[in-house]
């Protein structure tokens, strides 16, 4: 790469579609798997009660 003397900001970008959607597929998974458990926590301690 040939750059003209001088002052520059040279910036090298990779951006690739496919990560970006895997970790917005990660993210929903986890807060899919935290409702669920948040859920099931829930449940059990209502049944708990209702017990006692």
């Amino acid at each position: 790469m040939r750059i003209p003397a001088g002052e520059h900001k040279i910036t090298f970008e990779f951006r690739p579609k496919a990560y970006y959607a895997g970790e917005k597929i990660s993210l929903i998974s986890s807060l899919l798997l935290i409702l669920m458990a948040g859920f099931v926590a829930y449940r059990e301690l209502s049944s708990y009660k209702k017990e006692a």
